[in-house]
């Protein structure tokens, strides 16, 4: 944990604590290395989830293709082990899908001074179909923004959040999208975007447990500022 010394400003240090501070230290308050614990499990659930729903998807399809080969549907073996492989990952999704909403709602509860939204329903509205598109601009973009506004206003010394990192990941969230419409309105062009569909999929999944490791670092490092600033004034 930082010392007092080192997090807090001088003004916040002082009695005479301004409004914003006082507004922090009344809200609710997380012990130091709750988020990352939640995170680590997150990132075990994604490490699993990645290679055994590829694995699963692969063997899926190839079952699929040796049963309409052979004439007799798609009850093969293979198939059946295809999609056993897959469920199996839909644990994993549902348990790390959990961890990114507590991990996001704490954060958006540590920066309720600085922001404007709820974070109930910061965190409730991006699970809206299509409506997420849009929200996630907000909902993760506008959280790293309103952490480093946090850490600026309170001058925290930890690592702050880097809003560009999530400004790429929500921009590859919707790119992803337009092979698949040009796919479906030029079917002839079909088998060129597979590729780009694959490498555009991959690359926003593969990012995202980046992007919230960088909003976790700035949430810790603002938990430990706090915890600093009540020892500092007890």
């Amino acid at each position: 944990m930082q010392s007092p010394e080192s997090t807090l400003s001088p003004p916040a240090a002082d009695a005479h604590l301004d409004a914003i501070v006082r507004r922090i230290l009344k809200s609710k308050q997380y012990r130091p290395g709750s988020i990352r614990r939640i995170y680590l499990v997150y990132l075990y659930c994604i490490l699993m989830c990645i290679p055994t729903l590829t694995a699963g998807m692969f063997v899926t399809l190839k079952g699929i293709g040796l049963a309409f080969g052979s004439g007799g549907g798609t009850s093969t073996p293979l198939f059946t082990l295809g999609v056993s492989i897959m469920s199996l990952s839909l644990i994993g999704i549902i348990v790390a899908s959990v961890s990114r909403s507590r991990i996001m709602y704490r954060a958006w509860k540590q920066v309720a001074p600085f922001g404007n939204i709820p974070a109930g329903v910061a965190i409730g509205l991006l699970y809206i179909p299509l409506f997420n598109l849009i929200w996630i601009w907000v909902a993760h973009y506008g959280l790293a923004r309103t952490q480093r506004k946090m850490h600026r206003h309170c001058r925290i010394e930890g690592r702050s959040a880097r809003p560009w990192i999530a400004f790429v990941w929500c921009s590859l969230s919707i790119v992803v999208f337009v092979p698949v419409i040009i796919a479906d309105v030029y079917p002839h062009l079909e088998s060129h975007m597979k590729p780009f569909m694959i490498v555009l999929f991959y690359s926003a999944l593969l990012m995202w447990p980046y992007v919230l490791h960088d909003i976790k670092e700035a949430a810790e490092s603002i938990t430990e500022w706090r915890v600093a600033l009540e020892e500092s004034i007890a």
